[in-house]
């Protein structure tokens, strides 16, 4: 080879790897390593569900109260499943795969324009937000990079005149 030296792909996809896991250093990406990671979680969380009942199910059997220390409860995951906006619509499905804080800028500029400016305008800007949100034809990078660009577009628009 000229010098270039070929990067490990993930055991479980096409992406390149970024760690290696377990005592056989299986390689994986950093979707796959955040999937298995997340498993081994609830796996863990599992079980220490588990250890409590059984301690809880032998000390009721024994007569006796609670003895020893729990597991602790671990905090449920907060999942945010759409946004509340009031002029683009996000539905479950769209929301990963987009920048919510860019959103959220492009929705208050939209109010903004809406209370000062042209409401043609804000019609045409709440069109081509939803467009770019509900396309399914569109890659989640090319969203991202189009509610990027809108939000900057808009972000101009709302500026003070230099």
């Amino acid at each position: 080879m000229d010098g270039i030296t070929s990067m490990a792909k993930c055991y479980n996809c096409d992406k390149p790897a970024m760690f290696a896991h377990g005592t056989q250093n299986i390689p994986l990406c950093l979707d796959c390593s955040n999937k298995l990671q997340q498993t081994l979680s609830q796996q863990q969380a599992d079980l220490e569900r588990e250890t409590n009942f059984m301690a809880d199910e032998i000390e009721s059997f024994a007569g006796i109260g609670r003895m020893g220390a729990r597991y602790p409860a671990r905090p449920q995951p907060i999942i945010v499943q759409g946004g509340t906006y009031n002029n683009t619509k996000v539905t479950g499905s769209t929301t990963g795969m987009i920048n919510t804080g860019q959103l959220s800028q492009l929705d208050t500029a939209i109010s903004v324009i809406g209370q000062h400016g042209d409401p043609e305008l804000v019609q045409a800007i709440r069109k081509l937000a939803d467009l770019i949100v509900g396309d399914r034809a569109m890659s989640a990078q090319g969203k991202k990079e189009a509610v990027e660009i809108l939000s900057v577009l808009i972000a101009e628009a709302t500026a003070e005149p230099a």
